[in-house]
């Protein structure tokens, strides 16, 4: 009986405990899945200690430490976790870990397993009464699918986002597939500029369900991003006629826009500078009276301030700027809000567009237009007005925004304003220009030695401020230093570079693509290979541009077997690393093209030029084609067979596509023919033997007429390079002949072209 009652008392224990700790579990995870309650890492810290709690209750362990039910997690819970998850950003996670990629893909999945357990329902709680589970059966919301679809899509895991969307089709206690998921999906395909994915998912979804203006318009931008503007104008104007059926389901009609719609196309025709298109859109949405707000006026100022219309751009804010209508005392008045204009975006593009183009009084009145209508300029607004005055040479003007905009508009620099002070001051073109001439660095307005105190003394505000500085800040110190000094201070650039990899640890700054690809390039200029070997082996994924300087740093050294032994090995389809672009193929094929009588090079040349456009279905640009074209006419190993002058008809074919200054291309190809047929002239002449052309044999016909093999002003191929017979000089007014003249042909329209 003793021991029955031990037995007993032990379970009650047991079970009181149970409940004590299952309540603590939810008090502590309420609080950690609450929002909004902190704000960055402190926000993570606590999500994730939540996730901890539940992992520890859910544990085999702790079976002999809990009794049923309470070795299960309630199912509100696990809800409140997966979307808890979900507004939880990357971004905030850069305050505490550098690997944003890394913490982005292990909250996917652990939003995944979450979503599992909702769905098998193991170790999942019912609801209880009187201490008992109560079997019911619960939908799982589509939010929360959508939470963890998002989850997948921001680290661009495509195949796990389809995974989930089967998931919700295919789950019982899940609801049918609406336009929301789709409309994730497409808009994570537009981000990508996947086009052809895009068109796809939106082809079936048109098939599958009634298509809202929602995923119409997730539809639209998605083309937008992937420079498909003719396919996002087809869904627009089947939007714009829902009395025509959509082309991809006769039998479904597309919603009428919204305002939302506008706004997208407009945005699309900013980014493509069509101004034109624009302001016919921007008619019609007055001739509608459709709802015009903060966003169409500043898409609209983008898409003048684009195309060069600064004064239709100022037309419009004088016209649209956003104000909200008050009574103080009475009295019906206008004012903005100063924390956050919503016009503040288009006014800082109009800024930053006159400060580009050079204009920058027209970029300061701005900046007073802005203060006089109460539109208090951002963080942004400030950076890209440095960032003008440090390009004009203005430094000390500079310095001195940079000191109004935080001590008297109190906004706090951020480092995209640093970058802007420094990349306008340290890589401006005038010093692109003279990195080698001594004698022009004596003519600039600051002298390189006050350009380097100054950089420095920026970034030593900048760390001393808490800002870290990132890739683009390091990359235009070490540009600066190490390509445009002369001579070159490389050495202290890598010293830099190894003192902020110190300061901020865990961040390897050398170890960055685009800070690595400066020291490259520098170090291709001084014809030190080994390093540059060194520095790329040491890149973390390097990308296309960062291969490209490699493989033209070992060009530059006279290296072109072990560019092209790096090109096939990284490159190749079969192991491929890195997808090579026009400009990968331009720096092999031009250091080729330097082996003039190599007849295996200019071979090779022909290889990769249709590997580029047959096998990689890469275009080439207009710098190709004229490095190709140059290298002809400057005398490039062209031979007269039937591949040399197929590969010339393919050029030219394809510079034709291409656009080009007023008259270039028709320069470059008379040029070329020129020279083309003058080299067919010279073989004819090495091989007239060969052909049974002797020039000791007379001809009877020549000899009875009288015309001689010099002077009988007869060319069978032209002139080759605009070059004139030193035998054959015709007088001003002899320039036709007497035959010529009898049938009527004159020397100017009587000339034949091979080609």
């Amino acid at each position: 009986e003793n021991a029955f009652r031990s037995q007993h008392e032990k379970k009650q224990i047991l079970r009181a405990s149970s409940v004590i700790i299952d309540e603590t579990v939810s008090i502590v995870t309420k609080r950690a899945f609450a929002f909004p309650i902190y704000t960055g890492s402190e926000v993570i810290t606590r999500v994730f200690a939540g996730l901890d709690v539940v992992d520890l209750q859910l544990r085999k362990k702790t079976k002999g430490i809990l009794v049923a039910p309470y070795t299960t997690v309630p199912r509100s819970t696990l809800v409140e976790a997966i979307r808890a998850l979900n507004k939880l950003t990357p971004r905030s996670s850069m305050n505490i870990d550098d690997s944003t990629s890394k913490w982005a893909q292990r909250r996917a999945h652990i939003a995944f397993s979450l979503l599992r357990r909702l769905i098998s329902g193991i170790g999942v709680r019912q609801p209880l009464r009187n201490g008992i589970s109560i079997s019911k059966q619960f939908m799982i919301a589509e939010r929360d699918f959508c939470s963890v679809l998002r989850a997948f899509v921001e680290v661009d895991n495509m195949d796990m986002a389809h995974k989930i969307m089967a998931l919700q089709e295919r789950t019982v206690d899940a609801p049918d597939l609406s336009s929301v998921p789709y409309s994730i999906l497409i808009k994570a395909y537009g981000r990508l500029g996947d086009a052809s994915n895009v068109q796809r998912v939106w082809r079936r979804t048109t098939l599958a369900i009634e298509p809202d203006v929602i995923m119409c318009n997730s539809a639209i931008d998605a083309f937008v991003n992937c420079g498909k503007l003719n396919l996002a104008e087809d869904i627009f104007s089947a939007m714009m006629k829902p009395d025509l059926n959509s082309m991809e389901r006769p039998s479904n009609k597309l919603p009428s826009p919204n305002t939302r719609t506008f706004n997208t196309m407009l945005k699309g025709y900013a980014k493509a500078a069509s101004w034109e298109k624009a302001s016919k859109l921007y008619k019609t949405i007055e001739e509608k009276g459709l709802n015009w707000d903060h966003i169409t006026t500043n898409t609209l100022v983008s898409a003048a301030v684009s195309s060069g219309s600064f004064d239709t751009a100022e037309s419009i804010l004088a016209n649209h700027t956003y104000t909200i209508d008050a009574q103080v005392d009475g009295v019906q008045k206008h004012y903005h809000s100063r924390k956050k204009h919503p016009n503040v975006e288009a006014y800082t593009e109009l800024l930053d567009g006159y400060a580009k183009a050079g204009m920058l009084n027209k970029a300061l009145n701005t900046l007073k237009l802005m203060r006089e209508r109460d539109v208090q300029p951002n963080v942004y607004t400030y950076s890209s007005l440095i960032g003008a005055l440090a390009r004009s040479d203005k430094i000390l003007q500079a310095k001195k925004m940079l000191e109004f905009m935080e001590y008297t508009d109190h906004i706090s620099p951020n480092v995209i304003t640093y970058n802007a002070f420094l990349t306008g001051m340290l890589t401006r073109p005038e010093i692109k220009k003279i990195s080698h001439n001594s004698a022009a660095m004596m003519d600039l307005t600051v002298s390189m030695e006050t350009r380097e105190e100054e950089a420095f003394h920026l970034l030593s505000k900048m760390t001393n401020s808490g800002i870290r500085p990132n890739a683009v800040t390091v990359a235009s110190l070490v540009e600066f230093l190490s390509i445009h000094c002369s001579p070159s201070r490389i050495n202290v650039a890598r010293d830099l570079v190894a003192t902020l990899d110190k300061a901020y640890k865990g961040h390897k700054y050398m170890h960055d693509k685009r800070v690595a690809t400066i020291f490259i390039k520098a170090y291709s200029i001084s014809a030190d290979l080994d390093s540059a070997t060194i520095v790329f082996s040491d890149i973390h994924n390097p990308d296309v541009v960062a291969l490209n300087a490699y493989l033209d740093a070992c060009c530059q050294c006279d290296k072109i077997k072990l560019a092209m032994e790096n090109f096939n090995q990284i490159c190749a389809l079969e192991t491929r690393r890195i997808a090579p672009d026009v400009v990968t193929y331009s720096v092999i094929i031009s250091s080729l093209l330097e082996y003039k009588d190599n007849l295996r090079a200019a071979s090779k040349v022909r290889e990769l030029y249709l590997e580029m456009k047959n096998v990689e279905g890469i275009l080439p640009d207009t710098g190709l084609v004229d490095l190709i074209l140059t290298a002809m006419i400057t005398g490039g190993r062209i031979g007269v067979d039937k591949a040399d002058i197929k590969f010339t008809l393919d050029i030219l074919r394809d510079a034709e596509s291409l656009e080009w200054p007023s008259g270039y291309l028709e320069r470059r190809q008379k040029i070329v023919r020129g020279v083309i047929l003058g080299r067919v002239s010279e073989v004819w002449k090495l091989k007239e033997d060969h052909y049974g052309m002797n020039s000791k044999l007379e001809d009877p016909l020549f000899k009875k007429k009288g015309w001689n093999t010099v002077d009988s002003g007869f060319r069978l191929w032209g002139g080759g390079n605009n070059e004139v017979s030193e035998t054959y000089k015709p007088s001003r007014r002899s320039k036709t002949d007497e035959f010529l003249e009898s049938k009527g042909w004159n020397d100017m329209d009587s000339g034949f072209r091979l080609l």
